[in-house]
């Protein structure tokens, strides 16, 4: 049996998709380009972390950094978006009085955003010749590693509903187990990716609201119905944290410390 991991393809094939992605960015720029965008760059981040540092080149690193500033302005372009679509959502009159305010800050991103997305698509990432070939001891050792750092959190979030930080860092972390998981694609870690993916999603929801609330505490208070938005939206946010706190109390993540050790790996 095999001791390690050729992850030749999946490297290849993510930063492709990547490519992809970013071309079709290029040319639409709307919410949904924006979304598939930012997951193709997350995958590819997963990959390139695995390469060891003889495979990388100049050309590659500066490939990655630009593409990481590229992935950071887009974080900004995707909470206006969210901020808007969560605004219809409370009150459509009032999301259309400050629709031209985030317009305004979108197209000035974008338009940075753009010139980074041709830069990138004129880029060369180029990796020293060989295979990249990943002990799996070593493979499952960077799944625990990202499973302590996911759990660190877990009791202050449980305890403090207002410990965003903790919980985004949770999030991403959430994120990186399920990208490692995906390039092994062994059918036994379904269920593994599936709770993950639902903490993502609950996660998520708590994001987009902490995104909203805080756009909101910026605005000058609205003459009619002071704050009103703002007490909706943290109402929407109380029951999207229980809710979360529901699953996290679930007997399953107590098993998670031994994720690496029953992961599949062909």
């Amino acid at each position: 049996m095999a001791k390690s991991i050729k992850f030749e393809d999946a490297i290849s094939s993510r930063f492709q998709n990547f490519k992809k992605n970013l071309r079709r960015y290029i040319k639409y720029s709307n919410q949904d380009a924006t979304h598939d965008v930012r997951v193709a760059f997350r995958r590819f981040q997963c990959a390139y972390s695995i390469l060891p540092d003889r495979r990388k080149t100049e050309a590659s690193e500066n490939y990655f950094n630009k593409a990481q500033s590229f992935f950071q302005l887009n974080s900004s372009i995707r909470d206006l978006d969210i901020t808007y679509e969560k605004l219809v959502e409370l009150d459509q009159e009032y999301a259309e009085k400050v629709s031209s305010k985030l317009n305004s800050i979108r197209n000035e991103n974008l338009k940075k955003s753009l010139e980074i997305a041709h830069t990138l698509d004129q880029m060369n990432f180029l990796l020293n010749p060989g295979q990249t070939h990943v002990r799996k001891n070593k493979f499952r050792s960077k799944i625990n590693s990202r499973v302590d750092k996911f759990l660190e959190n877990k009791d202050i979030v449980l305890n403090n509903e207002t410990a965003t930080v903790k919980l985004h860092e949770m999030r991403k972390n959430a994120k990186k187990l399920i990208y490692l998981l995906e390039l092994i694609a062994g059918e036994s870690n379904n269920a593994d990716k599936s709770h993950l993916k639902r903490f993502q999603r609950l996660s998520g929801d708590l994001h987009d609201s902490d995104v909203v609330l805080t756009f909101l505490q910026t605005q000058p208070v609205r003459e009619e119905n002071p704050n009103c938005l703002e007490v909706q939206q943290e109402t929407i946010r109380h029951h999207q944290y229980l809710e979360l706190v529901d699953y996290l109390n679930l007997r399953y993540w107590s098993t998670l410390h031994n994720l690496g050790a029953r992961t599949s790996i062909d």
